[in-house]
């Protein structure tokens, strides 16, 4: 299913696509409750996730994961949303063209406790389970999260992220906070290809 959700705090329309596992049913059971999945850059990702989380939860039996309620948010500017300071630029990553609109970060993590995160919750039959997904930009988003916003989901899954942003000076930020906090109940998931 796509919504648009007018954002007062981005001050934008943002188009997000829902998956929830009964989607197929002629009737929904309201009874049933699913975690979440917010999934960033969902452009790229939603399809193959879905598939992913049906395949390891419905098809041929399978109870691997549980069935999920999977909010994919589609990119307006990627590189606004997904970084956590304002930088002059970051060769050869970003140039000073491409850095003039970062730091956008914690408007976005707003908009999604917010508004989304809220939107979601009294449309869809939601547990409070919540997890981020974020790949590139999007992972050092999920970890910014983690760092600043532990108590927005249970669980954040970070996939390649970009800790090289700002010369890596927000590596090591970010890591004296993550060992400085307690996680409880809280779930940290980092992908590396390379």
């Amino acid at each position: 299913k796509i919504e648009q959700l007018y954002s007062k705090i981005l001050r934008e329309q943002r188009k997000i696509w829902i998956y929830t596992p009964d989607m197929n049913a002629n009737v929904r059971d309201t009874s049933k409750h699913y975690p979440v999945i917010y999934l960033l850059d969902a452009d790229a990702n939603f399809e193959s996730l879905v598939g992913m989380v049906r395949t390891l939860s419905q098809i041929n039996g399978n109870t691997v994961c549980p069935e999920m309620i999977i909010v994919g948010i589609m990119n307006t500017d990627r590189t606004r949303d997904f970084t956590p300071t304002h930088i002059k630029s970051d060769p050869p990553f970003i140039d000073s063209i491409g850095a003039k609109k970062t730091g956008g970060g914690e408007k976005f993590i707003s908009f999604l406790e917010k508004e989304l995160i809220p939107y979601i919750d009294s449309g869809y039959s939601t547990q409070p389970y919540k997890m981020i997904i974020g790949h590139s930009l999007g992972g050092l988003m999920v970890v910014d999260m983690l760092a600043n916003h532990p108590k927005l989901f249970n669980a954040y899954i970070s996939i390649d992220p970009s800790m090289w942003w700002d010369k890596e000076r927000y590596l090591k930020s970010v890591q004296q906070k993550i060992s400085a906090n307690k996680y409880v109940n809280t779930r940290f998931y980092l992908a590396i290809a390379n």
